[in-house]
């Protein structure tokens, strides 16, 4: 889509938003494009068989949109659940010592409290009004619906598709087949396929190699080691981990490489293991020593994700990206009294007085919980300091903004811990930029340089979508003889 507002512009483009599954800020980047497209003269026709938030938030900018005579439109506003298991550890017998650095640092809040503390609402409470105050200039925009009304509107859902037209949420009610022949009767040229052309028209036909810009995927939970993937679906356990030791190896192979003239990173990760994010952090600095990094945030850099983005040259984000929280906390589970209910029990023998200061097995005294917090305290000084310095402010500036707490994309700009509001597209275009090319479709994109899954690809095909999949590692599924997911672990170990 980006590549085509380089040529001649399509007259009309057809989204199709069935199965919908772009997150906030990739819906936000996208949106952007198509306002592009809009102000050459490009048409949007959207179609969906049903909308959520998300898809409307997309949908909303359309010139004309249609939804199916039955569909449901869950318009009725955006929510934020935030997990608690403190209750859960009780029932369990399972004791926690922790320690943190930060009013506004909630993410202990899961092991001690069963509802938010007043500032981590009031943080939480400031993204998402940022957010539907984002998502209401859409919708206001795009539908010619005072602002001033949106509240009572979106009250009132979720809708029916009849609610919806009579709300002016939606244009037309059209079944699939009518909506073909609107399109036949509207456009009346042949539908052709805008990733086919986009690709095409700036593919690079010459004997000299073109630069190369390095793409880091930096997404989950930061741990030492190597990257992984857990699938259980409870937060800080499963999901993505990005390991210290992979983001190392593919910073210094693009580090190390003298065709690779820039190094953006896409950072999607809500932090972890300080030690890890100060690894990764410093492999970063040492980097940009020799060549420029680009650091582009999506839907969360913070904590140990802002930790390793701070480090870049120049810092992109989405407005609704979630960044900050410098702050810093350490946790230690007790399991003794669950194990006592169980009838099991330790009888121990130490040398010394805090050998088992970190042992599950026993609660901290007095003095190892004052060494816990003096080890916090002096990882977030150190954070600060990181920031501070990769970020030209002094130590008392970031202090103020840090101590834990989570801001939106566009508040980060304003307060110095980013550059410039864009996505992925505009960190790939500022890069082309530090190498004289006049688009990034110019340069040969390497994905993850250095690990087992890194690949090397024309920039026109970067995000052609069907000849290329850029893919997480996960494990190897096949289907119908295509490469669905893929995680070099079990190289050799599968036929």
């Amino acid at each position: 889509m980006e590549k085509n507002l380089h040529g001649q512009v399509p007259s009309y483009i057809y989204l199709n938003l069935n199965q919908y599954g772009l997150t906030w800020s990739q819906t936000e980047e996208v949106r952007e494009l198509l306002e592009q497209y809009q102000q050459r003269g490009t048409r949007i026709i959207v179609y969906a068989n049903d909308l959520s938030d998300h898809s409307y938030y997309l949908a909303c900018l359309a010139d004309k949109l249609f939804i199916q005579p039955q569909s449901y439109i869950s318009v009725d506003g955006l929510a934020w659940h935030v997990m608690f298991i403190s209750g859960a550890l009780k029932k369990l017998d399972i004791e926690v010592d922790l320690a943190y650095q930060g009013e506004y640092k909630s993410a202990v809040e899961m092991f001690t409290r069963d509802d938010m503390s007043e500032q981590n609402r009031e943080a939480r409470k400031a993204i998402l009004d940022r957010r539907i105050e984002q998502y209401y200039q859409a919708i206001s925009a795009g539908r010619n619906i005072d602002i001033s009304q949106l509240d009572r509107i979106i009250d009132q859902g979720p809708f029916s598709s009849q609610q919806a037209l009579q709300l002016n949420l939606v244009d037309s009610l059209l079944w699939k087949d009518e909506l073909e022949q609107y399109l036949t009767e509207e456009i009346g040229s042949p539908v052709v396929d805008l990733i086919a052309e986009a690709t095409e028209a700036y593919r690079q036909y010459n004997w000299t190699p073109p630069p190369r810009i390095a793409l880091i995927n930096a997404e989950g939970t930061i741990l030492t080691g190597e990257s992984g993937y857990n699938p259980i679906p409870i937060p800080t356990i499963g999901g993505h981990f990005l390991g210290s030791e992979t983001m190392i190896d593919m910073i210094r192979a693009a580090k190390n490489d003298p065709d690779i003239k820039v190094v953006v990173i896409r950072v999607n990760s809500p932090g972890g293991s300080s030690l890890a994010s100060e690894m990764i952090s410093r492999e970063i600095q040492l980097c940009t020593e020799i060549k420029p990094v680009i650091i582009s945030m999506g839907d969360v850099a913070a904590s140990g994700g802002y930790h390793i983005s701070a480090q870049g040259d120049r810092i992109f984000c989405d407005q609704s990206t979630v960044t900050g929280s410098i702050g810093v906390f350490a946790i230690k589970p007790v399991f003794s009294g669950m194990y006592e209910n169980w009838g099991i029990t330790y009888d121990t023998i130490t040398s010394h007085a805090n050998a088992l200061m970190w042992s599950t097995l026993d609660t901290m005294t007095d003095q190892q919980h004052q060494k816990m917090m003096e080890g916090v305290e002096q990882n977030y000084n150190r954070f600060v300091s990181t920031v501070a310095d990769a970020r030209g402010m002094d130590f008392q500036q970031v202090n103020q903004i840090a101590q834990g707490r989570v801001w939106s994309g566009d508040s980060a700009v304003k307060l110095g811990l980013a550059d410039q509001i864009g996505g992925l597209n505009q960190a790939l275009s500022y890069s082309a930029e530090l190498i004289n090319l006049k688009h990034w479709s110019q340069a040969e994109i390497v994905i993850n340089p250095g690990i087992g899954y890194s690949i090397t690809i024309p920039g026109s095909d970067i995000l052609s979508g069907g000849k290329y999949n850029i893919i997480e590692p996960q494990d190897i599924f096949w289907n119908n003889e295509h490469l669905l997911f893929y995680d070099p672990s079990l190289l050799g170990k599968i036929e």
